[in-house]
């Protein structure tokens, strides 16, 4: 009878041992389900729990935002399936191969600087939030509002040659006697009317003024020795800039250029026919050893990196005592209010210190750092050109999420942060365009051909997900 009960006991142990570790494997299957669901949800959406709190409605949203968090595949499914605007190739293009080619490489000639910034971890985070929530989308369509093609083609012409020294400054001149004189209309006029010879022998055809094929080959030999005559002092090329000068001149009339000796800071002050209001372009650094301001430009070029320097302060102060004047051109014509800023390179930089502080409307080319800006960085009037197709010599594009480089966001090679107070540089909207073919520092430079190009695509591109982008956010 003992011998049974000791059975029946050793039975009753083992059944519930293994009761026991089936309650464990249960519960370890429960918790590895779980863990593995949370692993696969999170390698799919990429999005920080940290951020979100889970709804009834199995929609995740931001905090401190109304908006619907979306994922990269949900952003791949609007964005590429619906709208049919990219293809299969697209998605493995130059942007997401950037950070990954010669990522060891400290600075090349070609491609510029690339590792000599410290890791700013709130702007990656910041960038992260606003491309899930849709912020990022929201500034770049409110920010395109405030340009046009002509404008962002004819400021960068003119901004890329500017700097402080005589030669160019001579050279900016005479493209602005060149537009008084008429000079830059006949080389036009020249441009319009060897279109029109092609024009009116289509126009005799289509009247049958032309009736026999020996008329038509004697009228296009015609076309061909005028075409000769009329461009042999002027190139296409030429023919390009004249067009952009005439923008420019058309819409600017230059009424002061302030010089800032101890900084070497030089900025050409513009009345803008149209609008009667004030614009500032400021000049690039010059080339390293070309004059005496260039160690001034290049040694505030480097102090830039890690504190606001003395030319962003010099801008800033010019910039100031502008917005107070009033300007009248020899016409009778009065300019005032400074309604926006320009620059290149350097002149980028101080284009952005100062529309950041003082709210105001910027074009800014490749722009050098900027690690303290204004409380008005994000007020949706400042736009980035960035040559190398997106990989300059100071900056890069980082990509939209889900929008596979067709909308981009600024992010700076260089300097100590992105800037203060969730006030970051990589708040503004950048459009990568093609660099100037040849050249030490190609990639700084943007070819002046590809810009309107390239705004007019992206503007293309805004307008075909903008609908798609209402429905999903709002």
């Amino acid at each position: 009878m003992n011998e049974k009960n000791n059975k029946n006991n050793k039975n009753s142990k083992i059944n519930l041992k293994k009761s026991k570790n089936n309650k464990k494997i249960k519960k370890y299957s429960n918790f590895m389900y779980v863990k593995i669901s949370i692993f696969a949800f999170l390698s799919i959406s990429s999005i920080n729990l940290a951020t979100i709190k889970y709804q009834s409605s199995n929609e995740y949203v931001n905090k401190n935002n109304d908006f619907l968090l979306y994922t990269p595949v949900k952003a791949e499914k609007n964005y590429i399936n619906k709208t049919k605007i990219l293809s299969e190739e697209r998605k493995e293009d130059y942007f997401s191969k950037i950070n990954k080619e010669n990522r060891y490489t400290l600075f090349s000639t070609e491609k510029g600087l690339r590792n000599f910034k410290h890791k700013d971890k709130k702007s990656e985070k910041l960038r992260e939030e606003r491309n899930l929530n849709g912020e990022a989308e929201r500034t770049f369509f409110e920010t395109m509002k405030n340009f046009t093609e002509e404008e962002v083609a004819g400021k960068t012409h003119y901004l890329v040659t500017l700097a402080n020294n005589k030669k160019v400054l001579g050279e900016l001149k005479e493209r602005e006697e060149n537009y008084v004189s008429g000079k830059t209309d006949h080389i036009l006029a020249i441009d319009m009317n060897l279109n029109n010879i092609g024009e009116k022998a289509l126009k005799a055809i289509a009247k049958r003024e032309i009736t026999s094929s020996e008329k038509i080959k004697g009228n296009e030999k015609n076309k061909k020795d005028k075409e000769k005559e009329n461009t042999e002092n002027y190139t296409q090329e030429e023919i390009e800039k004249a067009k952009l000068e005439k923008w420019f001149y058309d819409i600017y009339e230059p009424v002061d250029m302030v010089e800032d000796t101890k900084t070497a800071v030089i900025a050409c002050v513009f009345g803008n026919k149209k609008t009667g209001k004030l614009e500032i372009f400021y000049g690039g650094s010059n080339m390293p050893f070309s004059n005496m301001n260039s160690i001034k430009d290049w040694k505030n070029d480097i102090m830039s990196s890690v504190k606001v320097s003395k030319n962003y302060e010099a801008a800033l102060e010019i910039a100031i005592k502008i917005s107070k004047k009033v300007y009248t051109s020899e016409d009778g014509k009065k300019y005032q209010v400074l309604e926006a800023v320009n620059g290149f390179s350097k002149g980028g930089g101080e284009a952005l210190y100062v529309a950041s502080n003082l709210d105001l409307k910027a074009l800014i080319i490749d722009p050098s750092p900027v690690v303290n800006a204004g409380r008005y960085i994000d007020n949706n009037k400042i736009l980035a050109i960035v040559p190398g197709n997106g990989e300059a010599f100071l900056n890069r594009v980082s990509e939209i999420t889900g929008t596979y480089g067709n909308l981009n966001t600024l992010e700076q090679k260089v300097g100590a942060s992105e800037g203060k107070r969730g006030k970051k540089t990589s708040l503004i909207p950048a459009i990568p365009v093609s660099s100037q073919v040849t050249g030490m520092l190609r990639y700084h430079f943007p070819n002046i051909n590809n810009v309107a190009e390239s705004f007019n695509k992206t503007k293309k591109y805004i307008e075909k997900i903008k609908p798609i982008y209402n429905r999903f956010f709002e």
